[in-house]
């Protein structure tokens, strides 16, 4: 098949969109990772599908209020959409965008829980974004071509364990060189903070699971 599922497959993220509420609302100064956020039951006549929307939490249970950082490392809905109503639509859409989502995202309230769709190119630079403070990142794809009689292209970062030791130096000194011209597009702090609260999704949370990955 020529489809490319990393490039052009656009699928719905679920809550792994809720990186941007929160990130929003951190850089906005909306909220704090120790805020307290209202975790209830919402049922609300949507006109344009004829539908009620009634979020749900996994297995459906409530906690009446949980702070911000704990929300995210659950991944309750409800909070979320507290979160998303606190910072508005349009700022975790121009947040997303900054940190390199260009699909199309429907500017309402379920786009809290990820009901738009988006590439998963677009998530994996964005949450590398997060993981370097700020500093964007561009998704590689190919690592290394070879050629047999001309000049290898070799994209490979310094901390990969395929590199010789002295390419791994050479690989090094570029990053470095890329790092001091970089310009942050997101807060540090905020990404400090948000990356925090995302690594309790794995310490703590709704991925312990992932822990025992080697």
């Amino acid at each position: 098949s020529k489809f490319n599922r990393a490039t052009q497959g656009c699928r719905q993220p679920g809550s792994a969109f809720k990186a941007f509420i929160y990130g929003a609302a951190l850089e906005h100064q909306v909220i704090t990772p120790g805020t307290p956020l209202r975790d209830g039951p919402i049922s609300e006549y949507d006109p344009e599908l004829q539908v009620f929307w009634k979020p749900q939490n996994s297995g459906r249970e409530f906690r009446g209020l949980a702070l911000a950082h704990q929300a995210l490392a659950s991944s309750l809905n409800t909070p979320a959409v507290d979160v998303f109503d606190r910072v508005g639509v349009e700022r975790v859409i121009d947040f997303a965008r900054k940190l390199g989502v260009e699909s199309p995202m429907h500017p309402s309230r379920p786009l809290a829980l990820g009901a738009s769709c988006l590439r998963p190119a677009e998530l994996v630079g964005a949450y590398a974004t997060i993981a370097r403070r700020g500093h964007p990142i561009e998704p590689l794809l190919i690592k290394r071509v070879h050629h047999r009689h001309r000049h290898q292209e070799d994209r490979a970062l310094f901390f990969d364990p395929t590199l010789s030791g002295a390419r791994r130096l050479d690989q090094l000194a570029a990053q470095a060189g890329r790092r001091e011209r970089e310009t942050p597009i997101m807060d540090p702090l905020s990404a400090f903070q948000l990356a925090a609260m995302l690594r309790a999704v794995v310490a703590q949370g709704t991925a312990t699971a992932a822990r025992r990955l080697p």
